[in-house]
């Protein structure tokens, strides 16, 4: 009669993470998180730089009261709710410029342009450019860029002060 051989139990391994890239996949952290958990105490960091994943899930587990707040929104819903705190903030300073006010400054600086260029554009150009030959037909198109880039730098200056 044979006997059957005892099976082994295999001694779990604890998943040692090389990095702290590799740590925030297998965790499901950020890697500012696990910063944060490190400079905090947590026990599963190692001197060599190697991050023993179990134990640093279990010290979160362990101590909540010490585990940092997120810094970081990672959701759409988050950073919806940091939007609105920074616009609060915004309109309690008094920083918040009104939509109608900047849509009525656009429309003061680059109405008198825009008329220009389309007249330019549909009424000279045709004719002047009709016996040029190409080097001359640019440099007209050239002044047309140019009268929107200075109606450009007069709106970038008006928004800086």
């Amino acid at each position: 009669m044979k006997r059957k051989k005892k099976k082994k139990r295999k001694k779990l391994k604890s998943v040692l993470a090389t990095n702290q890239a590799a740590a925030a996949a297998i965790l499901g952290y950020t890697t500012g998180f696990l910063k944060q958990l490190r400079d905090v105490g947590c026990y599963g960091f190692h001197h060599s730089g190697r991050i023993d994943c179990p134990k640093v899930k279990a010290w979160v587990i362990a101590n909540p009261t010490k585990v940092p707040t997120v810094s970081v929104w990672r959701d759409s819903l988050g950073s919806e709710k940091l939007r609105a705190q920074k616009r609060e903030n915004d309109y309690a300073e008094g920083l918040l410029v009104e939509r109608a006010k900047v849509a009525e400054q656009f429309q003061k600086v680059f109405r008198p342009v825009l008329a220009r260029v389309e007249q330019m554009l549909i009424n000279e150009y045709p004719s002047k450019v009709a016996g040029l030959d190409i080097p001359a037909a640019r440099v007209y198109g050239k002044r047309v860029l140019d009268l929107i880039l200075e109606a450009h730098r007069e709106a970038a200056l008006q928004w800086q002060t």
